[in-house]
């Protein structure tokens, strides 16, 4: 997983308008470790916590518009054939490697669904992967070992769990009106 973000991370850091990992990986006996360069920026879960005034809050929806938007633009076969698997085949080999049962329901239909032809995701967009400066835009967003082929309504879904119903509300309201889609709260 380390070599995937690290390999994941060089493919698209150029195609990205925000900080994202610049990753080494180093071996010391026997040991395999990252390093990371930092990235300013507190959590988004951190400051939200804290209160984020309306402008703050407005200034990070509009910048996660367009980070979704800027990895719908990367073209997945610019990627390597075992790094475009879709998110949910990766979650499934996670779920054998660890001998976590899984709902077969689910994963059918989602299977089905990832024939479809989807876009680059972060695969794991939580509140605590995206850093923030003072003014609410986002200084980097970080943990891209998720990254894989799916539509952006995971990334937002993921989202959505560390966001109050209100806060939802707004973001697909900026994201509905930035793309010209009509994504709802239920929907994700």
């Amino acid at each position: 997983m380390l070599e995937k973000e690290i390999y994941v991370c060089e493919q698209i850091q150029d195609k990205i308008s925000f900080s994202i990992p610049k990753i080494r990986l180093a071996k010391q006996e026997g040991l395999v470790f990252t390093i990371h360069k930092f990235i300013e920026g507190e959590t988004l879960n951190r400051l939200n916590k804290e209160g984020l005034s309306d402008c703050q809050y407005m200034n990070f929806c509009r910048d996660l518009v367009t980070f979704i938007q800027e990895m719908r633009q990367i073209r997945s076969n610019s990627l390597d054939e075992q790094y475009q698997t879709g998110i949910f085949s990766q979650i499934e080999g996670m779920l054998g490697r660890y001998r976590i049962p899984k709902n077969k329901e689910l994963f059918g239909l989602v299977k089905d669904m990832e024939k479809q032809d989807f876009h680059l995701i972060h695969g794991d967009l939580n509140a605590n992967n995206i850093l923030l400066k003072k003014d609410g835009h986002i200084s980097g967003i970080i943990d891209f070992n998720m990254t894989g082929l799916s539509n952006y309504c995971f990334d937002l879904s993921k989202l959505a769990g560390y966001l109050d119903n209100e806060q939802n509300e707004i973001l697909l309201k900026e994201f509905n009106r930035r793309t010209g889609e009509n994504i709802s709260l239920d929907l994700l």
